[in-house]
């Protein structure tokens, strides 16, 4: 990076002021930046007739966009390009850790435990 008494390297025009600039450096990304990395729509192209590449929509191996995942199974891209967009959610269940005479319980995102029934109250 460039500093203000760095004269060997010449500076670009900017219609930004320096203090904006630095001010837009230290902000953390919004909480929707996650959601929008791997929100898709994601696609599969076959590479080398023996691997698959997952892309996002509009790049393309000959186009010389660099693929998320390249794997050998073409079902496991699919896999791949299915869960993607899941991933930078937050998880609306959450599994406790540790189990209950019942089993683990289940938790919703809102924090009700939704499962499992006490053994008494389930149905065989």
């Amino acid at each position: 990076m460039q500093s203000d008494d760095d004269r060997n390297t010449p500076r670009l025009p900017n219609i930004f002021l320096r203090e904006f600039l630095d001010l837009l450096g230290r902000r953390n990304e919004p909480p929707a930046a996650a959601e929008a990395a791997v929100a898709g729509p994601w696609h599969i192209e076959e590479v080398h007739a023996t691997f698959y590449a997952v892309y996002r929509s509009g790049e393309s191996v000959a186009r010389g966009h660099r693929p998320l995942a390249i794997l050998t199974d073409p079902n496991h891209a699919l896999l791949i390009a299915a869960l993607l967009p899941a991933t930078g959610r937050d998880p609306l269940y959450r599994l406790h850790k540790d189990r209950t005479p019942s089993g683990y319980a289940i938790e919703a995102a809102g924090g009700e435990v939704i499962g499992p029934w006490p053994s008494s109250t389930t149905s065989s």
